[in-house]
């Protein structure tokens, strides 16, 4: 098997949460959560794996399929009346919740995002991703594209990003270098 197919084995089979990872970001100043949002779909649309399905095929092989962006699931909560020590209890509980929830993996985008407002211009943003489409490595790439994304959109400019090349080169390239 191949490293890709034994994640793919291992995360399918055991607890929903594994190969889950919850991304925090606190969020300083005025922000539009509408462009955010768009921003964000931008770059699903422009790198495949990000909205790939993974499932087993009849033959026991994993299969990943690149899907159309249909929906990003995206919450927005307003915690500005809250006080002392709630916002911390809060949040810790929809980490664990949200934990706990896990992804389908035939279901794509492998992610949501839940943006806490915690005052006028402080946002609290849970971005929750699967392993399979973004890892520690990548992850940060994505996030700088997400925000060049972002603020290109809020400048009224078109983002302006190379085409992004096809997930399978990336894995051809690796099994070629493995």
């Amino acid at each position: 098997l191949t490293p890709i197919q034994k994640l793919f084995f291992a995360m399918d089979q055991v607890r929903p949460e594994l190969g889950l990872q919850q991304w925090q970001f606190v969020l300083n100043g005025p922000l539009n959560t509408v462009r955010l949002r768009r921003a964000l779909v931008r770059v699903l649309e422009r790198h495949e794996i990000l909205r790939c399905a993974f499932w087993e095929a009849a033959d026991h092989q994993p299969l990943q399929q690149p899907m159309a962006v249909s929906d990003l699931p995206w919450e927005e909560e307003d915690w500005r009346e809250l006080f002392g020590a709630e916002p911390a209890r809060r949040l810790a509980q929809r980490l664990v919740d949200d934990q706990r929830q896990g992804f389908d993996l035939r279901r794509p985008p492998l992610m949501r995002v839940r943006l806490i407002r915690l005052a006028d211009t402080t946002w609290h943003l849970i971005w929750t991703t699967h392993h399979l489409t973004l890892d520690g490595w990548s992850w940060p790439l994505v996030m700088g594209e997400w925000s060049r994304t972002y603020a290109a959109l809020e400048s009224g400019w078109a983002p302006a990003e190379a085409p992004a090349l096809p997930f399978r080169q990336f894995v051809a390239w690796r099994l070629q270098n493995n």
